[in-house]
């Protein structure tokens, strides 16, 4: 364990990282594969919520998909972070239901920086996960707003919740060259960078 917080300002970036290449074309957008992972030193890779949830609580098949993942990453000099609302979404839960053994566990990973980095959501990110949600939410053709799914506030059109703009914000702001999360939708936002999907990931390992 290191010593002190994981939280850090806007992470640096590398001189000249490689982009991970496209597999192949899949329903809906395209399927990428760890095995074609290749990032250069430094290169930024932010981590979904949810992966977390499935690494930290050991969640059967996809809990060591996540960790295949991140030690890809980290073997090739890659920086796997997250935003700081990560902690918020991880710690809602066991802090609910009184399990204190469940919310060490998450604070005891989340204050690791050798595993990894938290950042903060600072006035950029905030005013660029705003841009996500106006850009999901209006629609040019007919300048009107379209209705929202029943008990989804905050939602867009392309699927994504307010969390999840300030997730995809993080990763805009700070030049995440890939992002691991289980949700398909993040495919379907502009300008986000190759998404992998935890599921695809265990079925890649599955295969292999």
């Amino acid at each position: 364990m290191t010593g002190g917080s994981a939280l850090a300002g806007k992470i640096s970036r590398p001189a000249k990282p490689r982009k991970s290449r496209i597999d192949k074309p899949r329903a809906g957008g395209y399927a990428f594969l760890i095995m074609d992972l290749d990032l250069g030193p430094g290169a930024r890779v932010l981590v979904d919520s949810s992966a977390l949830v499935y690494l930290v609580e050991g969640v059967p098949r996809r809990g060591p998909a996540v960790s295949a993942f991140l030690d890809r990453v980290r073997s090739g000099g890659g920086r796997p972070f997250a935003s700081v609302l990560a902690m918020t979404e991880l710690l809602e839960r066991p802090l609910s239901r009184g399990d204190r053994d469940l919310a060490a566990r998450y604070r005891r990973f989340l204050a690791d920086s050798s595993l990894l980095v938290l950042v903060p959501v600072d006035a950029e990110v905030a005013e660029t996960a705003a841009r996500i949600l106006g850009e999901g939410t209006f629609d040019p053709r007919s300048r009107r707003l379209p209705g929202l799914r029943p008990g989804d506030p905050g939602s867009s059109r392309f699927g994504v919740s307010f969390a999840d703009a300030v997730h995809l914000a993080t990763a805009r702001v700070h030049g995440a060259e890939a992002i691991l999360t289980n949700d398909e939708a993040w495919r379907d936002v502009p300008e986000a960078p190759p998404v992998y999907l935890v599921d695809e990931v265990a079925a890649e390992l599955e295969w292999s």
